[in-house]
């Protein structure tokens, strides 16, 4: 028995030691931050992409730049889509720009008619029939909530016309928009054009426009997200049944940020859809941690702040931008209020090899060092088992000293 129990033990400390092995495995060790490069960064090995989103097929598109640099990644680029929601974001845009140029009063009041009324995302259609909402409100809602209604409401006054030739002076294609005056909807999509939306996107939220910080909060605080990543986002979804549209585009502003596409033509929003979505944001996420942010193994007695070998990054997150009062002092955005701050934008992180010294600001909680909690678990059910082996051996024992206790009693009979 002294024996069994003995080569239990070692069962039990060898698999410990392969936990610890496997647990070295999931990425830089977590003294290591990331810094932006001062050498010349490596060439990006663009088959590490490849190699993963290929097992996909042809069911997905990808677009990947990073910002700075200027490099690209495009895998079905040029594959149309139907559009679904992503097209709210650049449509409210161009409405943006038609306001600066006083074609466009924000201000303005829109009333919720029975005939403006369309399922689908969005808060309005649950609101009565006669309540008014300004310019103001319409955009916020369309891009925060998805809003089908306010996009339709704004789209029955601006037409789709106009929009078209915004984008065609931006290098896009007019044809693969929607011709019908107020179904923007109806447009078509490549990974590649919705690169060049985040672009335009990009540029007028970083810009000193006059409603630069109200479009970047809005885009910030979106209901809905299929992406992950250990920052910020500023990205707009899209998800229709009925067209075979499930896509996601964002600005993901990481150490060194970058434009992220994924198109697909899944339906059903299954969790194995979301699970394809994610884990292709994952590894680009990585992709651009390896060739543009540079890991930098710290001593153990921590940084010398001193020393310039190092780029001295403060981790305090930078706060969200604070909406710029409109042009009219009377002017209230009503229920549009910006979410609370222990209620930041509803997205998760399932990245388990990047350092934890990784800054995610305030959504840390929301992103557990994966590798860690995955140690956890197999130390837990390493033990369970150790456990139950350790019953069932005592149990065969007793049995097995029960029956020889009775063949020795009918024996000695």
């Amino acid at each position: 028995m002294l024996k069994r129990i003995v080569f239990l033990c070692c069962i039990y400390l060898l698999f410990i030691n392969i936990s610890f092995l496997l647990m070295g495995k999931q990425g830089p060790p977590l003294n290591a931050m990331y810094i932006q490069s001062q050498d010349a960064a490596p060439t990006p090995n663009a088959s590490e992409l490849d190699d993963f989103i290929h097992r996909f097929g042809d069911v997905v598109a990808v677009y990947y730049e990073n910002i700075e640099t200027g490099y690209t990644y495009s895998y079905n680029g040029d594959e149309i889509y139907s559009s679904a929601s992503t097209i709210k974001a650049p449509y409210c845009l161009y409405i943006y720009y038609l306001a600066e140029q006083g074609l466009a009063d924000l201000d303005s009041l829109h009333t919720y008619y029975e005939e403006n009324f369309q399922e689908g995302t969005g808060i309005i259609q649950d609101m009565e029939f006669g309540s008014e909402f300004t310019e103001h409100q319409l955009l916020r809602y369309a891009i925060r909530n998805s809003d089908n209604v306010a996009i339709r409401m704004l789209s029955d006054k601006y037409g789709t016309y106009g929009f078209r030739e915004f984008v065609a002076e931006n290098g896009g294609e007019r044809d693969l928009l929607s011709r019908v005056s107020n179904n923007v909807h109806s447009a078509r999509i490549t990974a590649n054009a919705c690169g060049m939306y985040l672009r335009m996107l990009y540029d007028y939220i970083e810009g000193e426009h006059a409603y630069s910080a109200q479009l970047k909060t809005d885009m910030l605080s979106t209901t809905y997200t299929m992406l992950a990543s250990n920052y910020r986002m500023a990205n707009k979804h899209g998800w229709s049944e009925l067209s075979n549209a499930f896509h996601d585009m964002a600005i993901i502003y990481a150490d060194s940020p970058y434009f992220l596409v994924i198109l697909s033509n899944f339906h059903t929003g299954s969790r194995g859809d979301l699970a394809i979505f994610r884990a292709i944001s994952t590894v680009v996420q990585d992709f651009n941690h390896k060739y543009f942010i540079e890991p930098i193994v710290l001593p153990e007695d921590g940084l010398d702040i001193e020393d310039n070998a190092f780029e001295h990054r403060e981790t305090i997150p930078e706060p969200e931008p604070t909406i710029e009062p409109s042009p009219n002092p009377n002017h209230e955005l009503g229920s549009m209020q910006a979410p609370p701050d222990d209620n930041p934008p509803p997205y998760e992180s399932i990245i388990g090899d990047l350092p934890a010294l990784v800054d995610i600001g305030d959504d840390a909680e929301h992103s557990p060092n994966t590798a860690v909690n995955n140690f956890i678990y197999i130390i837990i059910t390493i033990t369970i088992i150790f456990i139950l082996l350790c019953a069932a051996l005592f149990y065969i024992i007793v049995k097995s000293n029960f029956a020889a206790k009775l063949t020795s009693e009918n024996t000695d009979r």
